[in-house]
């Protein structure tokens, strides 16, 4: 919701707003509700938290929740910052934050310098999506490589407040689908494909985002190594 807010003039359209969070052109309607549609769920999830953790809470605690679901019910994208500014104001910032400095202690914490891999990570993912669509790779291949590249960019949107799970599922999902299409995935590396080299080391950056938690699985640390050794 800072990012949200960051750099906004009366006149800014959300558009252009959303489009900074989610860090994708502001003509990207489908990133940009797709990320609307994420941060509906994190704003559930914060709030069933909030009921969970903090026992007998007055019903003020629960209206930053609304604020913000308020504001992610606005779907004209051409509306401007000034009409939507009060649902954000700085007493639902301030309540946020203090709900999540009442919610930190039950929550995992990332090893120091996290925050800033993922957003290399999400970077190398865009890239990749780009390098996909462009490649000469058939139109089946490319479905499937973007297909996981955007879940694995939206789980790793989740990863602030919901730690390693939802990358975990990610990368089972992404496992799983490279193990189905191991002929077609396997003729493009034997062919020393520069595009699938580079998603299977995206896949161990993710991994490595994992292992950066108190309760990171094991099993799936090796997963880019893993695939490569079976597809070999």
């Amino acid at each position: 919701m800072n990012k949200f807010k960051d750099n906004a003039r009366p006149d800014t359209q959300i558009m252009h707003l959303w489009a900074n969070v989610f860090d994708c052109s502001a003509n990207d309607t489908q990133a940009i509700f797709g990320g609307i549609s994420m941060m509906f769920r994190l704003n559930s999830e914060a709030r069933d938290a909030t009921l969970a953790y903090t026992k007998d809470s007055p019903a003020f605690f629960f209206k930053p929740f609304d604020q913000v679901d308020e504001l992610l019910s606005v779907m004209a994208m051409h509306t401007q910052w000034n009409s939507v500014r009060a649902m954000v104001n700085d007493q639902t910032m301030t309540a946020l934050e203090f709900i999540e400095h009442l919610l930190d202690a039950h929550f995992l914490k990332s090893a120091p310098g996290t925050q800033d891999k993922v957003v290399s990570v999400l970077a190398k993912i865009d890239e990749l999506i780009e390098s996909c669509l462009a490649s000469d790779l058939t139109d089946e291949l490319k479905r499937l490589f973007v297909r996981q590249l955007q879940s694995l960019r939206s789980a790793l949107f989740d990863y602030r407040i919901s730690g390693p799970v939802g990358l975990e599922a990610a990368l089972e999902q992404a496992a799983g689908c490279v193990l189905r299409n191991q002929s077609a995935i396997k003729a493009e590396l034997t062919n020393k494909n520069p595009f699938v080299m580079s998603f299977f080391d995206v896949l161990g950056k993710v991994n490595d985002l994992t292992s950066g938690y108190q309760t990171a699985a094991i099993v799936l640390a090796p997963v880019g190594a893993m695939l490569l050794n079976i597809l070999k």
